[in-house]
């Protein structure tokens, strides 16, 4: 199954369909993720496969409205990462810990809807009572390890909320904040930005060679559309690029900063 195929079929799964929340004033709904899906059909936001990136991995660059990704993508972080498209779709002012907020939780309700083990009473009550310290221990050290678990945490204990009907309060919103401005990955990007198309809806826009250099990119177009009551097969039609394109970045952080990645690395474990 190609890369695109995999991501549009996570986008128009009965579970992403299911995801229904407003947190921070930004409202995710199902509807949103089937207009990313249309719009990398389109190749409006354009698919780049990227060498510089481990396998399962995925990158939305919001600069110039593409999705990087290398092979056999995680539904969790296709979940992630378009929702952060989703969010520059909506082309509002938009603080950057707020977009992170609505990606983390996101991606846990899809967990919780897609693996039920998640919303157990063992796996609810063991987030519930080891999330506390973890956001602790990430204010006081700013440290990775309980970053992660603090992010992971409250982003899991704010979809549980959500998946059972309550609205979450705003001390739980601002501890998962707390701790996406704690976590090293993302201290030094939360600065307010303003999501939008640079060129139009329904346009794409053209990444220079350098970032796709950068990050040993190549794009890999939609198929055309296929007639009536037929679909192509997705994800054919990959355009390599220059020699250089093999080189690795000197910095791909400079292109990618961790903070895009949306990685929850302890996700698969909690509730």
């Amino acid at each position: 199954m190609s890369e695109l195929t995999t991501i549009l079929d996570t986008l128009r799964s009965r579970e992403c369909q299911q995801i229904r929340f407003t947190l921070a004033g930004i409202t995710i709904t199902g509807g949103g993720y089937l207009r990313v899906a249309r719009t990398l059909e389109r190749g409006s936001i354009q698919l780049v496969r990227s060498l510089s990136l481990p396998a399962g991995k995925m990158a939305y660059n919001w600069r110039y409205n593409f999705i990087a990704v290398n092979r056999d993508p995680s539904e969790n972080l296709i979940i992630h990462e378009c929702t952060h498209a989703r969010n520059d779709m909506a082309g509002r002012a938009i603080q950057v810990v707020d977009d992170e907020v609505t990606a983390y939780v996101a991606q846990l309700i899809y967990m919780k809807l897609k693996d039920p083990r998640l919303r157990s009473f063992a796996a609810v009550g063991a987030i519930a009572r080891n999330t506390p310290l973890a956001v602790s221990q990430c204010v006081a050290t700013g440290a990775r390890q309980p970053c992660e678990m603090a992010t992971a945490g409250m982003a899991s204990m704010i979809a549980e909320e959500i998946l059972s009907g309550r609205v979450p309060t705003d001390a739980m919103v601002d501890q998962l904040r707390t701790a996406i401005r704690n976590h090293p990955d993302y201290s030094g990007l939360l600065q307010q930005r303003r999501f939008r198309w640079h060129v139009g809806v329904g346009r794409r826009r053209m990444i220079p060679q350098s970032e796709l250099d950068a990050i040993r990119g190549t794009v890999i177009h939609p198929p055309p559309v296929a007639p009536a009551g037929r679909r192509a097969e997705a994800g054919q039609g990959i355009l390599p690029h220059t020699a250089a394109a093999l080189r690795g970045p000197t910095d791909a952080s400079d292109h990618f900063p961790p903070t895009r990645f949306g990685l929850i690395p302890h996700a698969e474990a909690v509730g």
